[in-house]
C-alpha cells in the first residue's frame, strides 16, 4: 500500500482544482490527510457554493460540485474512510511531524500568503508545519500558485 498524500487547500482562488485533485486522488485510492484554511474554506463557499468545516471535509460536495464545470463528477465510489481531516491549527496532528511517513504534500491552491510562510519557514499554522516537514525531510512538495500577476517584491 502507498504512503497517505497531504492535501492544503488556502485562500487563493481556483477552488475547482483542489476539488479535481481530490477526485482524481480518490478515485485511485489515495489515503488522503487534509487541511483547509479559513481562506481556503472562503473561497471554496464563494467559488463552488459549498460549505465545508474546518474539521471535516465533505468531499461528496465538493467533488459534486465539478458538474458545473462539465466535468464528470460522482462521489459514489469515494469513502470518507480515504480521508482524514485535521484543523488549520492542530499541530499536534500527524502530519505535523517528520516521524509520520507520507507519499507528499500538495497546496492546491496556493495563496501568495501561504507560499510566503513556507518560504520563511513560518509554520503558523498546519499548512505552514507540514510543508516544512515535507522539505527537511526532503519529501515531495508541490504548490499550486493562483494569484496573478505576480508582484515584484
Amino acid at each position: 500500500m502507498s504512503r497517505p498524500l497531504v492535501v492544503a487547500i488556502t485562500g487563493a482562488s481556483g477552488a475547482v482544482y483542489a476539488a479535481r485533485l481530490l477526485q482524481v486522488l480518490l478515485q485511485r485510492q489515495c489515503e488522503l490527510h487534509v487541511t483547509i484554511s479559513p481562506s481556503g474554506r472562503a473561497v471554496v463557499k464563494q467559488e463552488l457554493d459549498v460549505d465545508l468545516s474546518a474539521d471535516r471535509l465533505d468531499v461528496a460536495s465538493l467533488i459534486n460540485s465539478l458538474s458545473q464545470f462539465g466535468i464528470t463528477s460522482s462521489a459514489t465510489d469515494i469513502t470518507q474512510a480515504q480521508i482524514v481531516t485535521h484543523h488549520y491549527q492542530n499541530f499536534l496532528a500527524p502530519i505535523a511531524s517528520g516521524s509520520f511517513l507520507t507519499g507528499g504534500m500538495v497546496v492546491c491552491p496556493c495563496s501568495g500568503g501561504t507560499l510566503s510562510g513556507i518560504v520563511h519557514g513560518a509554520s503558523g499554522n498546519l499548512v505552514h508545519r507540514a510543508a516544512d516537514v515535507h522539505l527537511k525531510e526532503r519529501r515531495r512538495l508541490v504548490l499550486v500558485p493562483r494569484e496573478t500577476p505576480l508582484s515584484t517584491i
